[in-house]
């Protein structure tokens, strides 16, 4: 059986939870790693932009999922919890969208069928993501210098099938405790795709 975590003390709130130690920085040139910091995670919770033409509730739920992800650095369980309303501001979002658009959504239509319809009307798209724009250079730069690279993948894709998947999985219940940084950023981006 498991270990059982125990509720902070008072003088415990503001210390890091544990689990961050793992993380790790690797320089790229030299090799050396070093402990992930406080102040990186602050940062890469803060770079998350979404923008001004994004309705203010779509908005003001998107940032709940960003104080989460901000608090999860004292509380690692609150990583799942940042990813389930990240993935809830997506829904809000494309919801939005379609009444912005006046496209009826028949109230079976869950989060995969509102991803497909975005894609369909090409609200969201493979190039508009990082992620998938860094595996293309990524790609090419090794097919520059000769050396054997496969194609980026279908990112839209697996977003389609994968968030659905996951938020159906946290909200029915899950033990996972994936770092939700990536899944966060692609919630914004998503979001930031929309509008």
């Amino acid at each position: 059986m498991a270990k059982r975590e125990q509720f902070k003390s008072f003088n415990e709130i503001d210390q890091p939870d544990g689990r961050w130690s793992i993380f790790v920085i690797c320089n790229e040139h030299t090799g050396e790693e070093r402990r992930y910091s406080h102040r990186e995670h602050y940062d890469a919770i803060q770079e998350i932009e979404i923008k001004d033409s994004v309705p203010t509730a779509v908005y003001h739920h998107f940032l709940t999922a960003k104080h989460l992800l901000l608090y999860a650095w004292q509380c690692y369980r609150f990583t799942p919890v940042a990813s389930m309303q990240a993935y809830s501001a997506v829904e809000m979002a494309l919801r939005k969208k379609c009444e912005i658009e006046n496209i009826p959504i028949p109230k079976w239509r869950g989060l995969k069928q509102l991803l497909e319809l975005a894609e369909e009307k090409g609200w969201i798209s493979n190039h508009r993501f990082h992620i998938y724009n860094r595996q293309v250079t990524e790609h090419l730069r090794a097919k520059s210098q000769g050396i054997r690279s496969n194609r980026p993948k279908d990112y839209l894709g697996v977003i389609k099938g994968g968030i659905p998947r996951m938020r159906n999985a946290y909200a029915h219940g899950s033990t996972s405790l994936d770092n939700s940084m990536i899944e966060v950023i692609t919630c914004g981006e998503i979001i930031n795709q929309l509008f």
